[in-house]
C-alpha cells in the first residue's frame, strides 16, 4: 500500500497466493480485494490482514468489482463463470454461466441489479439480472481477437479460426458458416477440413469434425480448445479433470493418454506429431511420448505462468513464453536453459507478457509477440534481439510463419492479422 501524496509505501502484505491480476478497493476504503491466478479472492482490511478468502472459480480470477454499497462483489473467472458474492459472509449468491471462454470483465450496471460482463474471443456482451442466474441478453460487439493464426503447408493460404486469406493477394477466401445445430465452430488447423464445434455450455464440450462428420465426441469438460498435430495425425484432447487424450485422426479412436497431474494452460506437438509439450500454472511444463503417452521429461522455470510453448522443426529445440517479460529456448532431449530472451527497453509489468513464440522453419530464428504490441525476432544461436516491429493495436496473440521462412503472420488482440516480410528487401534481393 502506498501514500498516493508522497509516494511512501505505507503497508507491505505478504500475499499468499499466486500470481495477482487485478487488486480492487472498496467503496469506502476500508477494505481491498485481490483477485490471482490460483482461482480464490482475497479479501485484506488496510492493516494488510486477511478477512475473508472466497473460494468457489475452478480457475484464475480475472476481473472483479464492488457494488457501490460495499456488501457484494462481482468476479470474472477463467473457468468461463461469474460469481456475485457476500462480502459479509463470504458466500457465493449465484453463479452465472453462459460465456464459452474465459471471462474477463465484470461490472454492475444501472440501479445494480444488472451485471454486465465480457469474455475473450467472444464477439459479444451480456447483460445479467443480479439477483438470479437466468440467461443473459447478448448483444453483439463485432470483432473477435485473432486467438490462432496459421500458413497452409504449401504457403498459399493464411487461416484463423474463421477466416481464410490468399497469403500472396491477401484477398478474403473464406468465411466459416455457422453449424445450426451446434451454438459456436471454429477452424483448429490450417486446414478446412476440421472444425471444432461446440454445445451452448461454458465448458468447452462439443466434438471435432472432419468434413462435417464428426471425428469424435467430447462429453467432459475441457481446459482448453483441441490441437491437431502438424502432420494431422494426432489430435490432444486437454480435460479440465487433468488427463491429456490423444486422438488418431484417421480412425478417431484413442491413441494414448497423458497421466497429467496439474491443471494446465496450453498443449502444443512437435512437427512430426512424436512428441508433446504441456504446461502449467507456475513455470511448470512436461514433454511426452505423443504416441505412447510416457512422460519423457519435466521442468521448471521457476518463473510466473508460461503463456505459450513451441518445438523447433527439428524437435531439437523448444521455447516458452511467460508472463515474466521473457521467452525461453531450452533443448528438448535434456531441458537444458539456453537462452533467456529479455527485450531491451521493454515496458516493466503486465505490459512485458510474452503471448507468443514461433521457430522459423531452418530454426536459426525465433519470433515472439508481446502484450507491448510488438514482434520480435531473435537470433536462436546467440539468443540476440534481430528487430522489433510494431503495427497491432493490442497484444501480438499468435504467430505463424510461412514454410519457406519468408514471410510471418500475426494475430492480434485487436482482432486484426498482419503479414510481415521476415528479411528487409535489400536483404532478399542480395540473396536473390
Amino acid at each position: 500500500l502506498w501514500d498516493t501524496a508522497t509516494g511512501e509505501e505505507l503497508k507491505f502484505v505478504d500475499y499468499e497466493g499466486l500470481d495477482v491480476f487485478q487488486v480492487e478497493f472498496s467503496p469506502d476504503g476500508r477494505c481491498f480485494a485481490v483477485a490471482s491466478q490460483d482461482s480464490a479472492i482475497r479479501i485484506y482490511d488496510l492493516s494488510g490482514e486477511l478477512r475473508q478468502t472466497l473460494n468457489a472459480h475452478i480457475a484464475g480470477v480475472g476481473h472483479i468489482a464492488f457494488s457501490r454499497d460495499g456488501t457484494r462483489l462481482l468476479s470474472a473467472s477463467a473457468d468461463q463463470t461469474l460469481r456475485i458474492w457476500d462480502v459479509a459472509s463470504g458466500s457465493a449468491t449465484a453463479c452465472l454461466r453462459g460465456h464459452l471462454t474465459p471471462a474477463s470483465y465484470v461490472t454492475f450496471i444501472g440501479d445494480e441489479s444488472r451485471v454486465l460482463s465480457a469474455a475473450y474471443n467472444e464477439p459479444s456482451m451480456k447483460v445479467w439480472q443480479a439477483t438470479t442466474s437466468n440467461e443473459p441478453a447478448t448483444f453483439e460487439t463485432g470483432k473477435y481477437f485473432v486467438l490462432f493464426v496459421e500458413f497452409t503447408p504449401d504457403g498459399s493460404r493464411i487461416f484463423t479460426h474463421q477466416r481464410s486469406w490468399d497469403s500472396a493477394t491477401l484477398e478474403p477466401l473464406a468465411s466459416l458458416a455457422p453449424r445450426g445445430e451446434w451454438a459456436w465452430n471454429s477452424w483448429v488447423t490450417a486446414d478446412p477440413a476440421f472444425e471444432w464445434v461446440g454445445r451452448k455450455s461454458p465448458d468447452l464440450s462439443g466434438a471435432i469434425l472432419r468434413n462435417g462428420v464428426p471425428l469424435g465426441t467430447i462429453d467432459e469438460a475441457m481446459s482448453m480448445r483441441p490441437v491437431v498435430s502438424p502432420d494431422h495425425r494426432l489430435i490432444a484432447i486437454a480435460l479440465r479433470a487433468g488427463p491429456v487424450r490423444i486422438w488418431r485422426v484417421s480412425d478417431g479412436a484413442l491413441q494414448s493418454t497423458l497421466a497429467v497431474d496439474m491443471p494446465l494452460t496450453g498443449v502444443c506437438f512437435a512437427r512430426d506429431g512424436s512428441a508433446i509439450i504441456t504446461w502449467a500454472n507456475g513455470g511448470r511444463w512436461c514433454i511426452f511420448d505423443a504416441l505412447s503417452g510416457r512422460e519423457a521429461l519435466r521442468g521448471n522455470h521457476g518463473t510466473e505462468q508460461i503463456v505459450n510453448a513451441t518445438f523447433s522443426a527439428d524437435g531439437r529445440l523448444f521455447a516458452t513464453a511467460s508472463y515474466d517479460g521473457a521467452a525461453r529456448i531450452c533443448e528438448t532431449a535434456t531441458g537444458s536453459l539456453l537462452h533467456v530472451l529479455r527485450p531491451t527497453g521493454a515496458p516493466a509489468g503486465d505490459q512485458s507478457v510474452v503471448w507468443s513464440v514461433a521457430f522459423s522453419p531452418d530454426g536459426t530464428r525465433l519470433a515472439t509477440g508481446s502484450k507491448d504490441r510488438r514482434l520480435r525476432l531473435w537470433d536462436v544461436a546467440t539468443g540476440a534481439e534481430l528487430i522489433s516491429l510494431g503495427r497491432h493495436a493490442g497484444t501480438v496473440m499468435c504467430i505463424s510463419w510461412s514454410p519457406d521462412g519468408s514471410q510471418i503472420a500475426t494475430g492480434g488482440f485487436d482482432g486484426t492479422v498482419c503479414l510481415w516480410d521476415s528479411v528487409s528487401r535489400s536483404d532478399r534481393a542480395r540473396s536473390d
